[in-house]
């Protein structure tokens, strides 16, 4: 009869609409757990450039540190020579004069 047919057929659209609502579900479980998992990716993405940041930083100042050590070398070692420099021109002015006065 066509009752049967009518009713045979809302339960199968019944049917349809409660497997199209338990994939719905599904994929919004499947959506839901991938989020998190983008959300995890992030943050360990945020934390390896936090810590390559720090790795930075501690190797410019390490670098700034031996360089400046470098330096404050090259500095000790020009002073050092200015020192012999300018004591090797006393003694030069002092025999000069003692080389003079016994001329004169």
């Amino acid at each position: 009869t066509m009752e049967a047919k009518v009713s045979g057929y809302m339960v199968q659209m019944e049917e349809a609409k409660k497997g199209l609502e338990e994939m719905s579900a599904q994929l919004e479980e499947r959506e839901s757990k991938m989020e998190d998992m983008l959300e995890i990716e992030r943050k360990k993405l945020a934390r390896v450039q936090e810590d390559h940041k720090k790795d930075m930083r501690a190797f410019e100042v390490r670098k700034t540190k031996e360089l400046k050590a470098e330096m404050e070398d090259k500095v000790k070692k020009l002073q050092a020579k200015t020192m012999r420099a300018q004591e090797a021109f006393k003694e030069e002015r002092l025999l000069r004069i003692k080389y003079h006065n016994m001329i004169e």
